[in-house]
């Protein structure tokens, strides 16, 4: 069957070679999205400012329909399975679903989770296992 296709109105985007696209080097933007009015105008018509949440990536997967509907029914369980592991208080439980390289910017996940222990450890209705 092949590999999904792109929709119809991003086919010509992914299509243009830099060197027809840019008035200068398209690493000059100052850490700016930087578009010709031709594409600025071209995206326009699906994008509402301030409300059409914006993806940068190096690459994007294209999903067939039914698939993406298998990976939003995935996220919804894996995200169900962390809310009842925080609401239950078994701090282990809701630790599992963290991955190893996890950081709060500031903390890692040995340093958070000793945090975590610590502090949901104190909570009313917790016992030294069952935490929040």
């Amino acid at each position: 069957m092949g590999p999904p296709r792109r929709p119809q109105r991003l086919r010509h985007l992914a299509a243009r070679r830099a060197s027809d696209t840019y008035s200068r080097p398209p690493l000059a933007s100052n850490g700016c999205i930087a578009l010709t009015n031709e594409d600025f105008t071209a995206i326009s018509r699906e994008v509402q400012i301030g409300h059409t949440p914006v993806i940068i990536a190096n690459s994007v997967d294209w999903v067939e329909p039914e698939a993406s509907a298998a990976l939003r029914r995935e996220l919804a369980q894996r995200v169900e399975s962390w809310r009842r592991d925080w609401e239950s208080r078994d701090t282990e439980q809701y630790l599992a679903h963290y991955a190893g390289n996890f950081t709060t910017g500031k903390m890692r996940l040995a340093q958070w989770s000793k945090q975590k222990r610590k502090v949901n450890t104190a909570r009313p209705g917790s016992g030294s296992t069952s935490t929040r």
